[in-house]
Formats: C-alpha cells, sequence, structure tokens
C-alpha cells in the first residue's frame, strides 16, 4: 500500500518507520516507474522481514519463470530506484533443504526460493546505508540491460547463503565502503560470496570495502568489462578472496583491464 500511493501521489519515497515490519505473502509487482526511495530511520532501526518458506523448490532458482524465487517485491522497467538507511532481512530456513551435502556447485546444494527484492531494468539503483542478511540465497537481484549504473554505499551484506547483492547487466557497479562477511554454508564451498557481479558487468569499481569470512568468494564476478579495486581488505574468505575471470564477458569489449592497488588481503 505505501509502495502504490508513492506512485500515485508523484512523491515516490516510501518511509519505513522504525520497527520490525513483517511481511508474508511478498510477491508483489511495480513496473514503468520513474522514482521510488525508500528511506527508513537506520540500520537495524527500521527493519523489513519477509516471512517466507518455499520448500517447493529444490535446485537452481532463478529470477523468473517457472523456478521463479519468491520475493517481497519485484521492479520492472523504470528510471530509478533507492533504498537508504535500513535492513532487509529474512526469516526463513537456510542451508540444505534436501538434507544431502554436496561439492561446489552440486544440485544437492539448496538454491533458496526467498529472496528480497528482484529489480530489473532499472536505469539507476542506489543502496546507501542498507544491511541485507539472512536470505537463503540472493538477497537483492538485479537484472536486465536497461540497468546503467549500481551503487552499493557503506551497507553489509551478512549471513546469506548466497550473497546479499547479485548484480548482472549493468554499465557500471561501484561499492564504496562496507561490510561484507559471514555468507555462505559451512561445508559447502558452492555457497557464498561478499558481492557478485554475476556476469555482463560492464565496469565494476570497488574502494575501501572490507570482505571478510565469505565461505567461497569475498568479491565474485563471473564477466565484467573491467574492474578497479582499490583501499579494500580481504580477509578470511576460504576458497577465493577476490575472483575476476573474463567469461561473460558484455558484448563489444574486447579489452578487460583489472586495476587491484593498495589492498589488503589475509587469511
Amino acid at each position: 500500500v505505501l509502495i502504490s500511493r508513492a506512485m500515485a501521489d508523484g512523491s515516490g519515497v516510501v518511509r519505513i518507520p522504525a520497527g520490525r515490519w513483517g511481511i508474508k505473502a511478498g510477491n508483489l509487482s511495480f513496473a514503468n516507474f520513474d522514482r521510488i526511495v525508500f528511506v527508513g530511520e537506520g540500520i537495524g532501526v527500521s527493519i523489513l522481514d519477509f516471512v517466507k518458506e518455499d520448500a517447493t523448490k529444490i535446485g537452481y532458482v532463478d529470477n523468473e519463470g517457472v523456478r521463479a524465487a519468491n520475493c517481497i517485491a519485484k521492479f520492472d522497467t523504470g528510471n530509478h530506484i533507492e533504498f537508504r538507511n535500513l535492513t532487509i532481512k529474512a526469516t526463513t530456513r537456510a542451508g540444505i533443504v534436501s538434507g544431502a551435502s554436496g561439492p561446489a556447485n552440486a544440485a544437492a546444494v539448496y538454491y533458496g526460493a526467498v529472496w528480497g527484492f528482484k529489480i530489473k531494468n532499472v536505469g539507476e539503483i542506489v543502496f546507501d546505508r542498507v544491511r541485507v542478511e539472512r536470505f537463503n540465497y540472493r538477497g537483492i537481484s538485479v537484472y536486465g540491460t536497461a540497468t546503467k549504473k549500481v551503487s552499493i554505499l557503506n551497507c553489509e551484506g551478512r549471513h546469506n547463503t548466497s550473497t546479499g547483492f547479485w548484480v548482472s547487466d549493468a554499465q557500471l557497479l561501484e561499492v564504496k565502503g562496507g561490510e561484507f562477511s559471514y555468507n555462505g554454508i559451512r561445508g559447502e564451498p558452492g555457497t557464498g560470496y561478499g558481492v557478485t557481479a554475476s556476469a555482463n558487468v560492464g565496469k565494476v569499481i570497488v574502494k575501501a570495502a572490507h570482505f571478510h569470512h565469505n565461505y567461497r568468494k569475498g568479491l565474485d564476478t563471473h564477466g565484467c568489462g573491467g574492474m578497479d579495486v582499490s583501499g579494500c581488505t580481504f580477509e578470511h574468505n576460504v576458497v577465493f578472496h577476490l575472483a575476476a575471470p573474463n567469461w561473460n564477458v558484455p558484448s563489444g569489449i574486447s579489452d578487460v583491464i583489472f586495476t587491484i592497488t593498495g589492498n589488503t588481503f589475509n587469511n
């Protein structure tokens, strides 16, 4: 209701008061908007809590289609969306739903179907002082070729089975400051990323962020057109601190340049 009112009155501002606001149904959908801004009263003060269980989807779960994950809301096609000063979390089962464990990336790993927000084809996306925690796969999933810029500013992503922030298709992903930690399931090295630039991201810029105790990778990219990482600290990430492969590079980019300077790596 708050989102619909903000869109209808033209302000685009959704204010989240202090408190824990439980959301049980979820799967809301909003499309073709100009600007939406969620404003809370602080991390750990204004809390959106997705209280949801879904054990029917075991195996790979995606943004859309027959295996689409549940989410609080999906935003499709807009100019600008922003989240500020709040916590976005889930109360749900984490871990291996099938009861069986397996090697990295095995089908036995539970790709959970309880996510936070899906954001598709929105031009500019900003997260400013936002904590994303305890989702059983992705917290925030950004995708769509109309995505121009994603900014993750002084945020936290922690205790998610995969990651709090999963970004695909953006022309630019910037991460400035923040702490990304304790993502993944112990014993399952196919899980746990601090921040993921999944595929077809034009440029990744990361400055002064802290990535630690993620079970697979601190900073994960599955393909980008270039990367600039500086002033960051990587500690106690189990498999990789920083992964920068060059597959799934956006079309039209022939020279992929990685600049990694002034960072600290501790095991």
